[in-house]
């Protein structure tokens, strides 16, 4: 998959880093069921069973701050059309509605140094100022990290290899690369359709990879309280999605001006939204991961876009974080990004042949991972209690 994503930096990336919290428990339990005596034979049948086991407590849920700080409630943010907890619920509901407590309990159920470990692994740099926490709080976004490395969430939905940014093709002269050398190491002729990449790493095993690419679809495609699934039902392009402005406009220039790539005619798309929110209540940072899978018969040209909006520092906030708006108003990653995404995805619909009906995550299974994969990697986790330090 290609990158899309430009931006660079250290930033706050809220409940975006979910996809990652959920990658580490779902690649718990796929090593979980690979270690059974009778192991599923098939990426399709592990990735189900996976899915059947990943699911979590969506309940309240205190941290302890350190040092006889006393405790921080965690809490979700929901509208008054969803309940605020909604108890024992599929990994694809909680990670589909963001919510913030179950991801607390799957980041622990995985590990957090298990989930920091594969964010690691999946291309995050490891900045020494910016180091991800092993705090039980870094599995919704406590933690600091590259808006660009964010995109290598790629390897979620391509079968689980690393997908590494560029920004040439090649360097040449005389119509001759300078980078590429064929086997005798003569220099390859000049390659200006970015064709002469390395063999792709293997990160994950590719049921981790199916398993996830159902979570992933989950924000766009359950209900419709969610912003990013505006992207299905329908988005004027520069007007707030939930703006009473979009139902004042009258019906048929609503219509003509509206963009929306529902399952029948855009095929599968995946995506999470984020926000950062300050303890004070202010929003630093917000967020729109977007996954397009690629035509069938090329589902390695699947693309990754990643929006990001802040200023230099959290502590310069975007505004309050509310549903009423007003001035200094900061909202969702997906409320403010979802305008701009549909532009894009429109583009790439009209202009690059994606998004079209039938177009689905294909994994990419280059190798016998079904044999050689090491399931003790990770030894199923038997931490019961939060605890530690919250703050950054």
């Amino acid at each position: 998959m290609k990158y899309d994503v430009i931006a660079s930096g250290w930033r706050q990336p809220g409940s975006t880093f979910k996809v990652f919290t959920y990658g580490g428990l779902v690649e718990r339990l796929t090593n979980e069921v690979l270690a059974a005596k009778s192991p599923p034979e098939t990426v399709q049948t592990i990735a189900a069973e996976v899915l059947q086991r990943c699911t979590v407590l969506d309940a309240p849920i205190l941290v302890s701050l350190g040092r006889g700080r006393g405790a921080k409630k965690i809490e979700n943010f929901h509208s008054r059309s969803e309940p605020e907890y909604r108890g024992e619920i599929s990994c694809r509901i909680a990670l589909g509605e963001s919510r913030n407590t179950a991801a607390m309990r799957a980041g622990a159920r995985a590990g957090i140094k298990n989930v920091i470990e594969l964010t690691y692994r999946l291309g995050m740099p490891r900045d020494a100022k910016h180091m991800l926490q092993p705090y039980p709080t870094t599995a919704i976004g406590a933690s600091e990290v590259n808006p660009l490395a964010m995109a290598s969430t790629a390897a979620f939905v391509n079968g689980g290899f690393r997908v590494t940014p560029r920004f040439a093709n090649d360097v040449c002269r005389g119509r001759k690369s300078l980078l590429y050398k064929d086997r005798d190491g003569r220099p390859k002729d000049c390659d200006i359709k970015g064709e002469n990449r390395s063999p792709q790493e293997r990160l994950m095993h590719p049921a981790v990879s199916a398993a996830m690419t159902e979570l992933l679809k989950a924000p766009l495609d359950i209900g419709s309280t969610g912003t990013a699934a505006a992207i299905r039902s329908g988005v004027i392009p520069g007007m707030d999605p939930l703006s009473d402005a979009v139902w004042k406009m009258k019906p048929e220039e609503r219509k003509r001006r509206t963009l929306a790539f529902p399952f029948e005619s855009a095929g599968e798309i995946g995506g999470k939204t984020g926000t950062a929110t300050n303890a004070d209540g202010k929003t630093s940072d917000v967020w729109l991961l977007l996954f397009v899978p690629g035509p069938t018969d090329h589902p390695e040209k699947g693309i990754v876009l990643g929006f990001w909006m802040g200023k230099d520092s959290k502590d310069h906030a975007l505004g309050d974080r509310g549903s009423t708006g007003g001035p200094g108003f900061a909202e969702s990653g997906g409320r403010n990004w979802v305008h701009s995404a549909a532009t894009v995805l429109a583009f790439l619909q009209q202009e690059r042949g994606l998004l079209k009906p039938g177009y689905k995550f294909q994994p990419i299974i280059r190798d016998d991972v079904l044999a050689g994969i090491d399931v003790k990697k990770l030894e199923p986790s038997t931490q019961e209690t939060i605890s530690g330090p919250t703050d950054r």
